[in-house]
């Protein structure tokens, strides 16, 4: 692996330190485990709601700021240590805002259905999925996907296994989580201008709560 990474352009290395930190939302997994069991799925998602709409609002008033002239240099060097995209392609500058939208949105959506195990499939997706989709595409990908040379084989099909196996022990449920990792990550692969960090949580929720209500599973 160490070899792979020296031949890495200095772009591949920032995302793939970008994805790394990606990773960490693991913890927003383990979080709507532990709060569930302490408080039940609803309260759960309030309080996970709140935490990452406060994160959300230090960033933008951290990019308020710069607007302004006003750059805090250790937040800038921390938040470029992490993998910030905002010098790679504008597109990408409120990628963590996406995200974090788009988590609080789909776990809302999963109580409407009061079932844990959406939440659970839609966040290993989204994070497993994704990250470890991106770190192995970067590392070891060959063989790009036809509709999006962006992406390769090789990565998001360990990002899909990585997520199914995840949400499978989370959830026991084998169907439930192969449909919802499986639209998920095909969505992920999909050369559109919206960020995934906004489509992949949303759709694999939607997916999973019309199985669920129309099937019951």
């Amino acid at each position: 692996m160490s070899w792979s990474i020296r031949k890495l352009r200095s772009e591949e290395k920032h995302i793939l330190r970008r994805k790394a930190t990606h990773l960490t939302g693991v913890f927003y997994l383990i979080g709507i485990w532990f709060f569930s069991l302490q408080y039940g799925f609803y309260s759960a998602s309030i309080l996970l709601v709140a935490l990452v709409m406060f994160s959300m609002s230090v960033y933008v008033v951290y990019n308020f700021l710069k607007f302004f002239g006003f750059e805090i240099t250790f937040f800038r060097r921390v938040w470029w240590r992490l993998g910030s995209p905002e010098g790679l392609d504008k597109k990408y500058y409120w990628d963590v805002c996406w995200l974090g939208l788009f988590l609080s949105v789909s776990i809302l959506l999963s109580t409407l259905v009061n079932d844990v195990r959406i939440a659970y499939i839609m966040t290993c997706t989204v994070i497993l999925g994704d990250g470890f989709a991106g770190i192995i595409g970067i590392l070891f990908g060959k063989h790009k996907i036809f509709y999006n040379p962006r992406k390769t084989v090789e990565g998001h099909l360990s990002g899909f296994a990585i997520a199914f196996v995840f949400s499978f022990l989370t959830t026991q449920s084998f169907l439930m989580s192969l449909i919802g990792v499986g639209v998920g990550m095909i969505v992920e692969t999909l050369p559109i201008r919206v960020s995934d960090n906004a489509t992949v949580p949303f759709s694999t929720t939607l997916v999973l709560i019309g199985l669920k209500t129309l099937f019951g599973v």
